[in-house]
């Protein structure tokens, strides 16, 4: 019988979420979701939230319990086109693929934003690769259907910049410093700088989308 340090990260890594976005939904650090999968905690006091979050049966994430099955709603999102990570990417240039044509993933659906749309992009460049990886899939809430007037740091966000006739879309982390919006990247790589969001007559910034959670496909053998 798997350990519970065992189900827990074999469920985190089933939805596709890092050690940090399970800690940040869960409300404890980091080092606590690894301390865990370690196997250095035997009963977190969290176990109820973090069956939540992990979208499985309390009794089963804590004691191997598949007595009772557990129900868990996968769905096919759409991917509505390629961020790019590293800059922003001109998308003027790329054809509209029909919708029916459209790429899917099979993802279990957040049920935090259950009245948004939810959307996937493919993510293109390293700028945010210390939380997610060159290639994988990003799903979304559309920013419209879920009522943040403003964005909050820490959120991150698909941003598309307009400028004149061009229109470029990118991933990056919000962040606010003496009163100023950034886009920053969380990156290995030293050369991705932090993007200033402010609008003028010339360039608009408009945020399409919440970034809720990450899908790595399977690898090529």
């Amino acid at each position: 019988m798997p350990t519970l340090a065992a189900r827990s990260k074999r469920y985190r890594e089933r939805l596709g979420l890092s050690q940090s976005e399970v800690a940040r939904r869960v409300g404890v650090t980091p080092q606590a979701i690894q301390k865990l999968e370690d196997g250095r905690v035997a009963a977190p006091g969290y176990i109820l939230k973090l069956a939540h979050v992990l979208n499985v049966d309390p009794n089963s994430l804590q004691f191997g319990d598949f007595t009772q099955p557990t129900v868990v709603d996968v769905r096919l999102l759409k991917v509505m086109g390629t961020a790019e990570a590293g800059a922003f990417r001109d998308i003027t240039l790329v054809d509209e693929v029909p919708e029916d044509h459209l790429q899917t993933i099979p993802v279990v659906r957040d049920a935090r934003f259950e009245h948004a749309q939810q959307y996937a992009l493919k993510l293109v460049g390293d700028s945010m690769n210390l939380v997610y990886p060159d290639g994988c899939f990003l799903m979304c809430a559309r920013w419209g259907d879920i009522g943040h007037m403003k964005p909050k740091p820490g959120m991150r966000l698909h941003v598309e910049r307009h400028s004149g006739h061009l229109i470029e879309t990118t991933v990056k982390e919000y962040v606010q410093r003496d009163g100023i919006g950034l886009l920053t990247p969380r990156s290995t790589n030293s050369a991705h700088k932090e993007i200033q969001v402010i609008d003028n007559d010339e360039t608009q910034f408009i945020i399409r989308g919440l970034v809720i959670g990450q899908f790595l496909p399977e690898p090529m053998v």
